[in-house]
């Protein structure tokens, strides 16, 4: 007959409570609006080019140029000049976007020496901004005990019109170049004092018989419930994750047990079979951990035992 050795249930229930002394500060808040604009392959008979813009209502700026006089490609080919830019103006209502770029060549073609730039002149972006559809927006919250954050947002597309003109009279239709305006706020707060509270409830179980061992762990948490059980008998180790139902009163969980190491894997023949695991938890101060010994525990090892 098998002989049912010891079976522990142990239930916790934690509740957290954490107060600092640091000082209440001023909530935290955040708001920008950005542009981008990708002109990713630009063509004319002159050769081809490619343009970007980013731009911030917070004071950031940035746009560069490149451009390949044909028969150069930018696959085949050396950049012949490349333009840089902090100089970019938005108008008020954002429908049109103007850039003055710093063209430069180089001599002898050496792209990787600054001191090689050659000034060629200036060139322009003119860009029309017509809304592509409506704008997609997002919002969001976060608590962390008393800690709050909240997020929104607006993602608008652009269909792009205009030109690119660089020296010596060499202009790209802007048709086909991308542009879209991101919006974003953030809040965040900054109590005096973090809270937070947590619940959680635990099962282990342990027990021997004359074919083995047999051992139980389960947790249900916020994120959810799982269950783990091992049997080890003198030829084999298995294991098996199941799903289980977990609460104060009660524990039921069923499992599918493979060789150890096989876990994810297709291990030949059929998993064995532990139908069920079930026990009674007793009450427990929920100010601290209880471990209680099941009545159920006789019931429990005959359908695990090998």
């Amino acid at each position: 007959m098998p002989r049912a050795a010891g079976l522990v249930l142990v239930a916790l229930v934690a509740a957290l409570i954490i107060p600092t002394s640091v000082m209440a500060a001023k909530a935290d808040r955040y708001t920008d609006t950005s542009t981008q604009l990708w002109c990713g392959e630009l063509m004319s008979d002159a050769g081809t080019a490619y343009a970007t813009a980013w731009l911030s209502d917070r004071g950031e700026t940035f746009a560069d140029l490149g451009f390949w006089a044909a028969p150069a490609t930018r696959e085949t080919s050396p950049v012949t000049w490349a333009g840089w830019s902090n100089d970019t103006l938005m108008s008020d209502d954002g429908s049109t976007l103007k850039i003055t770029f710093g063209v430069y060549g180089f001599n002898e073609g050496d792209v990787d020496d600054p001191s090689d730039l050659v000034f060629i002149g200036d060139g322009t972006l003119t860009a029309l901004l017509t809304p592509a559809g409506d704008a997609e927006t997002y919002s969001g919250n976060d608590q962390f005990g008393n800690h709050h954050s909240r997020s929104s947002g607006s993602f608008q597309a652009y269909a792009v019109t205009g030109s690119l003109d660089l020296p010596t009279g060499i202009s790209f239709d802007l048709a086909g170049c991308e542009a879209f305006r991101m919006t974003d706020k953030w809040f965040s707060n900054n109590p005096a004092k973090s809270v937070s509270h947590s619940s959680e409830l635990h099962v282990s179980c342990g027990w021997s018989t004359e074919d083995g061992y047999v051992g139980l762990v389960a947790s249900e948490t916020a994120l959810g419930t799982k269950a783990d059980l091992w049997l080890e008998t003198a030829d084999s180790f298995l294991y098996g994750s199941g799903s289980a139902s977990l609460n104060r009163s009660a524990f039921e969980a069923a499992f599918d047990l493979y060789p150890s190491g096989t876990m994810g894997q297709s291990p030949p023949g059929p998993p064995r079979r532990a139908p069920c695991c079930r026990g009674w938890i007793g009450s427990a101060n929920p100010r601290s951990s209880a471990m209680v010994a099941s009545p159920s525990r006789d019931s429990c090892s005959a359908s695990l035992a090998a």
